[in-house]
C-alpha cells in the first residue's frame, strides 16, 4: 500500500504498486465489481501521479478478489 498526496491535496492509497527498472504496475483490488467509470478515473489519478514521480511507463489494472478477475485498463 502506497500513499501521498498531489498537487492539488488530493490523497490517493495505491493498493499495489509493483516496481520494475522499465515500468511500474499498478493493481487496485475491489471485493467485486470491476466495471465502473470512476475506477477508471481513480486509476488514471494515480498513473498520472506515479508518471509525474518516477518519469517511467506505469500500466493500471483493476482485480476482483471474489470473481478472481484482472482486467488492464
Amino acid at each position: 500500500e502506497f500513499q501521498f498526496i498531489d498537487e492539488s491535496d488530493t490523497i490517493g492509497i495505491i493498493d499495489c504498486m509493483l516496481v520494475y527498472n522499465d515500468h511500474i504496475d499498478i493493481i487496485d483490488y475491489k471485493l467485486k465489481n470491476v466495471v465502473d467509470d470512476s475506477y477508471q478515473k481513480q486509476l488514471n489519478g494515480y498513473k498520472n501521479y506515479i508518471e509525474k514521480k518516477t518519469s517511467k511507463q506505469t500500466n493500471i489494472y483493476l482485480y476482483s478478489i471474489l470473481d478472481e478477475v484482472f482486467v488492464s485498463l
